[in-house]
């Protein structure tokens, strides 16, 4: 079962080897500013969205993309270069390949 604001989804094959995602999809109760929904609609009328629960799904990816890409950030600078390089090397002497 979805989460709250988690959108699952499943692959269904279509006639001539086209593949649809058939997403699943949750109602939620949010509360907003008025400008905010000012904005949804702005956007909704200017046809840069289809309907309000499309742009928000809209921000609500494009916010978890970059988390994902903040959380790779955070994790690649644990790296420690010196070590990874050690690891890399490791075995690569004239001994490291096998006889033919």
């Amino acid at each position: 079962m979805a989460q709250p604001g988690e959108v699952r989804g499943r692959s269904a094959p279509l006639v001539g080897g086209f593949v649809i995602l058939v997403a699943m999809v949750r109602k939620i109760a949010v509360t907003l500013d008025e400008g905010t929904v000012a904005d949804l609609d702005r956007w909704v009328r200017e046809g840069k969205y289809r309907n309000r629960s499309r742009a928000l799904q809209s921000a609500a990816d494009l916010l978890a993309e970059r988390d994902r890409g903040s959380r790779l950030s955070r994790e690649l600078a644990k790296i420690d270069p010196t070590e990874e390089k050690a690891l890399a090397e490791e075995g690569l002497g004239a001994d490291s390949w096998p006889a033919y």
